[in-house]
């Protein structure tokens, strides 16, 4: 094989196959995260750090986006200063089974299970503390994200703030870009592999505005 032909290989079929593989995962499997054998003990590590905040932090009532398998929704809830949790997805499948789950690990009386598009499960609702599980296996990822920024500060109540997660190489919205509206908070990073930093980001409206 010519060296120009396993270049052309290396540098666009490869990537482009890559890109349309992941593409057709979060086009037709959506970002179903829900399992019924999830248990405490199988969390991966992003669960594990977006927990340790929540644990921390969370208080009042609170709003868990793309809530994907609960298990952030759960350490919310397990929380005696967290008061509710309004759990939503995008996709009824991966509800299914969640009431189950929660009701298994005792917080259920704490939990409200809705269906809806980012803020749309909210309504006209406010919360203390705000959570965002991203879609990485989804390509509804970067609107995502850049909605989530856009709408936040209509659902937090005076002194709240949101928690989630931010690949450093992601363009879809930068630290620059969430600066421009929202105080960073607390910001903690975890290697994520050769090409990027996985960002753990606790964010407020800047001079709380979102009173």
């Amino acid at each position: 094989m010519e060296w120009y032909v396993s270049t052309i290989l290396v540098f666009t079929i490869v990537p482009l196959s890559a890109l349309l593989f992941f593409y057709v995962i979060g086009k037709y499997t959506r970002h179903k995260r829900y399992f019924p054998w999830t248990t405490r003990e199988k969390r991966n590590l992003d669960t594990l750090r977006m927990e340790q905040n929540i644990h921390r932090d969370a208080h009042g009532e609170v709003l868990s986006l793309e809530t994907g398998n609960g298990l952030t929704a759960l350490a919310a809830a397990s929380k005696p200063e967290v008061t509710r949790v309004v759990v939503s997805d995008s996709d009824p499948r991966v509800l299914e089974g969640l009431g189950t789950f929660f009701q298994r690990e005792g917080v259920m009386d704490k939990i409200e299970i809705r269906t809806g598009d980012l803020f749309d499960a909210a309504g006209d609702e406010r919360f203390d503390y705000v959570i965002l599980n991203p879609p990485y296996l989804s390509s509804r990822l970067w609107s995502v994200h850049e909605r989530f920024i856009a709408q936040l500060k209509n659902h937090l109540k005076p002194g709240g703030v949101a928690h989630f997660q931010l690949l450093s190489t992601d363009q879809s919205l930068t630290l620059e870009d969430i600066e421009q509206d929202y105080e960073i908070v607390k910001k903690e990073s975890a290697y994520g592999g050769e090409w990027y930093t996985m960002l753990y980001l606790t964010i407020k409206p800047r001079s709380d505005t979102s009173s």
